[in-house]
């Protein structure tokens, strides 16, 4: 399966599992279990959360570079907080989870050991497909 074709099907497989919880959730929410729905980016954000926690064992595999690509249009822009370098390398991370997909940038992400540059690739990226998601007529802006 060619790369382009491989993100396409990871995008998909995001949007079912989001359709997927987001029924469960409102179940839940109908049957009295859940007091309050949350937003569709917070469930995004839980998703991506877990997709990142499954990705946190050690690995074994040697150090990865992190890849320069070019940068997608930026809906969202990587805390402040962070130096001019770590603003770039999680920009990268994002590049790379739209290029290469979003388990070998989680990997990369994770080689760095970095807690503040995990968390901000975190956060850029459920911005990110939260907003492609969006354009695509995925989900409503809120």
């Amino acid at each position: 399966m060619a790369e382009g074709e491989q993100i396409n099907q990871e995008i998909a497989d995001l949007e079912r599992q989001l359709h997927e919880k987001r029924e469960q959730l409102s179940s839940q929410h109908a049957t009295g279990e859940l007091a309050e729905l949350p937003h569709e980016k917070e469930t995004l954000h839980e998703m991506v959360g877990e997709k990142i926690a499954e990705n946190s064992l050690p690995s074994s595999a040697p150090t990865t570079q992190i890849l320069t690509l070019p940068s997608l249009p930026v809906t969202a822009t990587p805390p402040p907080q962070l130096t001019e370098e770590m603003k770039a390398q999680v920009q990268e991370l994002v590049n790379t989870a739209f290029t290469h997909g979003v388990d070998p940038a989680i990997k990369i992400a994770r080689v760095t050991n970095n807690a503040a540059l995990i968390e901000s690739f975190y956060d850029l990226l459920v911005d990110e497909l939260y907003n492609y998601l969006i354009e695509r007529g995925k989900l409503k802006q809120f």
